[in-house]
């Protein structure tokens, strides 16, 4: 059966830098061993997608479309068809001092979380550190190697890999065809969530909210306040 535009497939994918062979993503531990980047903490299989949502890089979703069941496929994607050409504007000079602060030494390399910001630190001298905010694969062509397993058709596996792409750790139960959301948001977040849902997933008819009582609300203010007192930089390792 062929792919079609937002059908729910779970795909076996091997995805590598083309000029060096640099495997960067795999989904079989099999593969993962062959190539000695296998990590038994790893939970190794299918990635379930929903076509067309950019659940994958643009050229691989793009591709999917058409593709059958159980056959391999290999295709090879310029920089803007996959993690985008790199931009000198995503460079960002940031005094050594901060690190200090937050009692990290940066090295080039490292990989620092800056105000929710994945940033990949370039060089340090001077007293300043230069950090590279563009994916780690921005300007690389890449390839994929990948076989869609199958075109998934339960209502539970499809919602589970939407919330997933989403809004990971959203608590949610499905009774029926109606789902309900252990949680609160504004209402413009609900409505698009429901929107989401319903057009991707049809046999969901309904989604409803849990207003949060007033004990995770006293806890959720008291976690803004926290916030608010915490300098106005916040540097981590990831």
């Amino acid at each position: 059966m062929a792919v079609k535009l937002h059908d729910f497939v779970a795909i076996d994918f091997l995805g590598k830098v083309k000029e060096t062979g640099e495997v960067f993503d795999i989904t079989k531990e099999d593969d993962a061993k062959k190539h000695q980047l296998h990590n038994p903490k790893n939970a190794y299989q299918p990635l379930t997608i929903c076509v067309g949502e950019r659940h994958v890089v643009e050229g691989l979703d793009e591709f999917l479309v058409g593709k059958e069941s159980e056959k391999e496929y290999t295709i090879a994607l310029p920089a803007e068809k996959a993690f985008g050409k790199r931009d000198p504007k995503l460079l960002r000079l940031v005094p050594l001092s901060t690190f200090n602060e937050h009692k990290i030494r940066p090295e080039p390399g490292l990989h620092i979380n800056l105000d929710g910001m994945i940033a990949t630190v370039r060089s340090v001298s001077g007293g300043r550190v230069i950090l590279d905010f563009n994916h780690p694969l921005a300007g690389k062509e890449i390839e994929y190697q990948f076989t869609v397993k199958a075109v998934v058709t339960d209502t539970k596996e499809k919602l589970k890999a939407l919330i997933t792409f989403l809004m990971p750790g959203l608590p949610y139960e499905l009774e029926g065809n109606a789902l309900h959301v252990n949680a609160e948001f504004p209402e413009q977040i609900q409505t698009m969530l429901k929107e989401k849902i319903t057009q991707l997933i049809p046999e969901i008819t309904a989604v409803t909210y849990k207003a949060a009582d007033a004990k995770d609300k006293k806890a959720d203010a008291g976690l803004q306040k926290k916030r608010k007192q915490k300098s106005a930089t916040n540097v981590t390792k990831v």
